[in-house]
């Protein structure tokens, strides 16, 4: 598998936990109820934000370098 493919995967798999997570965080965020349910959602937007942010940067240098 070449880096570009990775890199591919790994924005796929970035909007896959973005939006199976990012809902539930917002309703959490916006309910008065215990925010401890909030963490971990908020937790894995952050990490798939992150993901995606390297993702897009390693494709962006791949087909820049091309």
């Amino acid at each position: 598998m070449t880096a570009t493919s990775l890199n591919a995967l790994f924005a796929l798999f970035a909007v896959f936990m973005l939006v199976r997570h990012g809902p539930r965080a917002v309703r959490l965020l916006r309910t008065e109820g215990a925010r401890a349910g909030a963490i971990v959602s908020l937790l894995n937007v952050a990490l798939a934000l992150g993901i995606l942010v390297m993702a897009v940067k390693g494709l962006a240098g791949a087909l820049i370098s091309r």
